[in-house]
């Protein structure tokens, strides 16, 4: 994915540094680095479209690169599609994000037929990302923003029943991040999910704030509520200071013991990329932030996920279309047991495998691509393309399988 780089575009940039420090607080850190001066005429509105624009820029991060960003923008220029709400829960594989239209699908088990659509805009989360399922065919899904409330924009996690019907939100409050007279402020979040012992969990991917017409880059890391109490504020968890050692969060899950793993995007290049691996070790009691592998581990980051009944680490890597296996825990020493894939592609452009899971036997592997869906038999390690029409129409970024193996 692009990275965020602190620049200047032709316009002078203020380079000042509110107040922080480096590593991982609870509570959180007023911390933000300049971004670019010229990006803050286009923070205008609660837009997705805006939000694709600069992202296709790079001018803010995304859950996807930034050619594909601009792959996704020829879509978006238009009216937001009208999607009929019915549902036959019976019938229902698999359930897939359109993150343009604010959608979820309903489809059968081979991702290629829409059963039903939740409208997720109704509910307040704007643009999805990723689908989570868990052991009761519950649906989480990581909204980019979440109950906006303009100027300011945050994300969140969202459960749905596995009917369909919106059980809880939990929505975090970054505001304390954006800075004093700020105009705009935007902190986004791609994924999220939880843990067993009751507490659920929620990026803060990426964010920018508008201060005089210039923009600053917000730290990233992650919010964890208590699973009753969602209208809380959340506490944070910071998982980096000023880019050092992480631009941006990009997928997370959490392991049998509840740490967190992520894999994240930096502001230089690697030997293969942008992308590495992190954990947050006792998130919720004492946390710390861990590198496992380091940035160019990964040409671009895509989904992590935790199958083997916590014992095994799937990461997603877009630019390769690979899904490398580790057994869990990760080290600096850590190989790949096992890769899945690579996936099918059409054009260079095309063939881009962002997020997704296994279903409940763990003989099947689907990843959404965002103009189809990916499914890799296992243990062949045989993938196809399902070409599922509405994403061809509206790009899809997550998809996950009913039941899972969660």
């Amino acid at each position: 994915m692009a990275a965020l780089i602190p620049r200047a575009l032709g316009i002078s940039t203020m380079f000042t540094m509110l107040s922080g420090c480096a590593g991982a607080t609870q509570g959180g850190v007023t911390g933000l680095t300049p971004g670019s001066a010229r990006a803050a005429s286009v923070l205008r509105s609660a837009d997705a479209n805006q939000l694709l624009t600069l992202q296709a820029e790079g001018k803010i991060a995304g859950p996807v690169p930034r050619e594909v960003v601009q792959m996704q923008l020829q879509y978006a220029h238009r009216r937001r599609a009208r999607l009929p709400l019915r549902a036959d829960a019976a019938r229902i594989g698999m359930w897939g994000s359109n993150n343009i239209d604010s959608y979820i699908y309903a489809m059968n088990k081979k991702g290629t037929k829409v059963l039903g659509t939740i409208d997720t805009a109704a509910n307040g989360c704007y643009s999805p990302v990723t689908i989570k399922i868990d052991h009761k065919q519950n649906i989480w899904v990581g909204c980019e923003e979440l109950d906006v409330t303009y100027p300011a924009e945050f994300g969140g996690e969202q459960e749905y029943s596995s009917s369909g019907s919106v059980q809880r939100s939990y929505a975090f409050d970054a505001s304390k991040f954006c800075g004093s007279a700020y105009s705009y402020c935007v902190a986004d979040s791609f994924d999220g999910g939880w843990d067993g012992a009751g507490h659920v969990f929620a990026e803060l991917s990426s964010g920018d704030t508008v201060i005089n017409r210039t923009v600053y880059y917000l730290n990233p890391g992650f919010y964890w509520w208590n699973s009753n109490e969602p209208s809380g504020p959340g506490t944070f968890i910071r998982a980096s200071g000023y880019c050092r050692p992480v631009c941006a969060v990009d997928f997370m899950d959490t392991d049998r013991s509840g740490n967190i793993w992520f894999d994240f995007s930096t502001s230089s290049q690697g030997s293969k990329g942008y992308g590495g691996l992190g954990e947050v070790t006792n998130p919720t009691t004492s946390p710390k932030i861990k590198i496992a592998l380091p940035a160019g581990t990964y040409g671009s980051a895509g989904g992590v996920y935790v199958s083997g009944h916590g014992s095994v680490l799937n990461v997603t890597d877009q630019e390769s279309r690979e899904t490398y296996q580790y057994r869990l825990p990760v080290t600096r020493m850590s190989a790949p047991f096992n890769v899945l894939g690579p996936t099918l592609e059409k054009y260079s452009i095309e063939g881009r495998p962002v997020s997704g899971g296994f279903n409940k036997t763990e003989s099947a592997f689907a990843l959404a691509d965002l103009t189809w869906i990916d499914i890799g038999k296992l243990p062949a390690n045989r993938w196809s393309m399902s070409p599922m029409a509405d994403c061809a129409d509206n790009p899809c970024l997550g998809v996950g399988y009913t039941p899972s193996d969660k």
